[in-house]
């Protein structure tokens, strides 16, 4: 190098050596603040989102968690406000951790830069010193150029360590993305065994009650959502309110096989309701009466007694509730005709 070139005699030697000695630690020093920095920069961002965490908590997911906790009969023993509070409390505690942390870094590096000040301030008078002792200008420049070198090394040492830290952090999250879409995949394959299932009733179904087979259809858009549409096989959309009726009949039916499916073994009810009978065919309603019979489950439906009557196979057993002008629901006309009679009494009680 230029500057061991340089002869200077030996009175200022050990001047010299305590020089490079200073100029070291401000090299760690300068090091360590912006190690300091870094980690300061990462707290300060995972703080910011536990404060969002924090304004935004939802409740609405841990409401649902609950109620389909219900649904399946298991008991948790914590109530839905407990664990809200419990939630909270766990954010607050790691954002109060956050900020002692964030504090730590911020004092720790006053301490370095205070120190890395007063380090700099004795280079300088050390330097002023040999300077005096003869004509060091050059090697003085010199002395200028190796410490802007050695600022530009410590920051570029800086900025590959960060660069490494946001390689990991990279690398750890395309690891988390392979993760997820594993498990996405797990999911899809069985919904597409599940939607498989589910349509070997549905089709077989509506076959019976329209003559046509109908399919859920998995329809996914550019933002990888996933729609289930129902889709036949003639596609045609010019059917009758009757056929529209006994396919929302068979896709009920088809349900309540797939819950029952020993594949499946869903705990769902097993029985289902529909109007709107009398608008589908009489012939239909036989093939619909000999396939409820088929299925595990109760049917619920209102007919008019004319339609019921066309329904060879059909079993009077069945019938749970009979209706008629003389036998309203909730005998209706009886409250009207009693209510009637109390308010005439009424009338004439007020007249006497």
């Amino acid at each position: 190098m230029q500057q061991s070139r340089f002869q200077i005699s030996k009175e200022y030697d050990h001047e010299n050596d305590a020089l490079n000695k200073i100029q070291e630690k401000i090299n760690k020093t300068k090091a360590h603040i912006n190690e300091l920095l870094l980690d300061k920069d990462v707290w300060e961002k995972r703080l910011a989102e536990m404060l969002s965490k924090s304004n935004s908590i939802d409740t609405q997911t841990i409401e649902y968690i609950y109620k389909e906790a219900q649904i399946y009969n298991i008991d948790i023993h914590k109530k839905f406000e407990e664990t809200v509070i419990f939630h909270q409390k766990m954010i607050e505690n790691e954002v109060e951790f956050i900020k002692k942390s964030v504090s730590k870094s911020k004092e720790a590096i006053n301490s370095l830069e205070l120190e890395h000040a007063k380090l700099a301030e004795e280079y300088s008078v050390l330097l002023n010193q040999l300077a005096k002792t003869g004509s060091l200008t050059e090697y003085t420049n010199l002395g200028h150029q190796i410490n802007e070198l050695t600022k530009e090394i410590a920051e570029t040492e800086s900025l590959i360590s960060q660069r490494e830290k946001t390689s990991e952090e990279l690398a750890s999250l395309k690891q988390q993305f392979n993760n997820l879409t594993i498990k996405i995949e797990d999911i899809l394959e069985k919904m597409r065994i599940k939607i498989t299932i589910f349509n070997r009733y549905f089709s077989e179904y509506s076959k019976i009650l329209t003559d046509d087979s109908y399919y859920i259809v998995v329809n996914k858009d550019k933002l990888q959502h996933f729609t289930l549409i129902p889709s036949c096989e003639r596609n045609d959309s010019n059917i009758g309110d009757g056929s529209k009726q006994s396919v929302i009949i068979a896709f009920d039916l088809a349900y309540v096989s797939f819950a029952n499916d020993h594949t499946i073994n869903l705990t769902r009810p097993h029985f289902f309701t529909q109007d709107k009978i009398e608008i589908i065919d009489v012939n239909i309603l036989d093939r619909l009466i000999n396939l409820i019979n088929r299925v595990d489950c109760q049917f619920i439906f209102p007919i008019i007694s004319d339609k019921l009557d066309g329904i060879p196979d059909f079993d009077d057993s069945n019938i749970i509730l009979t209706l008629s002008e003389d036998n309203k629901f909730f005998n209706i006309e009886k409250y009207n005709s009693a209510k009637k009679g109390l308010i005439s009494k009424s009338i004439i009680d007020l007249a006497l």
